[in-house]
């Protein structure tokens, strides 16, 4: 039986015509760190709550501390799964992320590696530490805002060599198409 949370998902998703092809194969995957490019839009959140909602899947994702002190959005957030993150200084999201995952029988933690949705060089590599010391998959997704498809696309278990990894790992986001590309590399 459907939550309200998937039915609304359900009606969200069909309303503004999004499709999720391949996330089905899977949804099984109790633990994963899922890495979601490009992000360009807070419409990536939208889209990517609903497909996990979707699909009954519980997951995290971190985002600026300074959305949580907005008076109803804050609670919302927490309730969602947001975990709150300074990105003025080094913290400690790496070792909250891999706790989080080790002290859950069901989780998923979405990260956009770029970090933020302006234009940048280079993806952070807390997503790969995170399903390194965690020892979960990185599962590989996107929404294509051309295309009108959100999914996962593939599993991949990092190896330890973070170049030779993301060399492997970028690929799948050829041709991907952000809401706001203008923004991006």
């Amino acid at each position: 039986m459907k939550s309200c949370g998937q039915i609304f998902a359900d009606i969200f998703l069909k309303i503004f015509f999004w499709k999720t092809e391949g996330l089905h194969g899977f949804s099984s995957e109790k633990k994963a760190v899922v890495v979601m490019a490009p992000h360009t839009s807070i419409w990536d959140f939208v889209v990517g709550k609903c497909v996990v909602t979707k699909y009954g899947r519980k997951a995290g994702f971190f985002i600026k501390k300074e959305a949580f002190n907005w008076f109803i959005i804050g609670p919302l957030l927490k309730k969602w799964g947001g975990i709150p993150i300074n990105r003025g200084h080094r913290n400690t999201h790496v070792e909250d992320a891999v706790e989080r995952l080790n002290n859950s029988d069901d989780l998923w933690i979405v990260i956009t590696p770029e970090g933020t949705r302006k234009k940048v060089k280079r993806w952070k590599s807390g997503f790969y530490r995170i399903a390194m010391d965690a020892k979960v998959p990185i599962l590989i997704s996107y929404v294509d805002y051309k295309t009108r498809v959100a999914t996962v696309v593939a599993k991949f278990y990092p190896t330890g060599d973070y170049k030779a990894d993301l060399e492997k790992i970028m690929p799948y986001y050829d041709g991907v198409t952000g809401l706001f590309m203008k923004r991006k590399m």
